[in-house]
């Protein structure tokens, strides 16, 4: 294998690695999000219960 090639493997790998890190930290924050928004609706839904 030349340099030309094993540098070019080391590139791809090294996009690859940056999408699935790209990928995971999408997945945190949506993760997060939802979480977050599940906590509103809960505080929401006790509120309008407390005032029935």
């Amino acid at each position: 294998m030349n340099i030309e090639s094993k540098l070019l493997e080391k590139n791809d790998l090294l996009q690859e690695n940056q999408l699935l890190e790209k990928f995971h930290v999408e997945e945190l924050e949506k993760r997060y999000e939802f979480k977050w928004v599940d906590q509103v609706k809960t505080g929401l839904t006790m509120m309008v219960l407390a005032h029935q």
